[in-house]
C-alpha cells in the first residue's frame, strides 16, 4: 500500500469491524497467552488513569 492510498481513520476502522465480527475469546492469534494478557491488564490500568475530560478530539 503507498502512502498516498494509506488513511489511518479508515482503515483501522475496518480493522476494528473484522475484529468485532470474530468469533471466540481471542483477538488476535496468540492473544490469549499469559504475557498478553498482563500487558492489556497494565495498558488498561494506565489508560484509565488518563485525565481525558473535556478533551477535544
Amino acid at each position: 500500500m503507498s502512502d498516498q492510498n494509506y488513511h489511518p481513520e479508515p482503515y483501522w476502522s475496518d480493522v476494528a469491524k473484522l475484529i468485532g465480527e470474530r468469533q471466540g475469546t481471542n483477538v488476535i492469534a496468540g492473544d490469549d497467552e499469559p504475557y498478553y494478557r498482563y500487558k492489556r491488564k497494565m495498558f488498561l490500568k494506565m489508560l484509565f488513569t488518563v485525565p481525558f475530560e473535556g478533551k477535544k478530539c
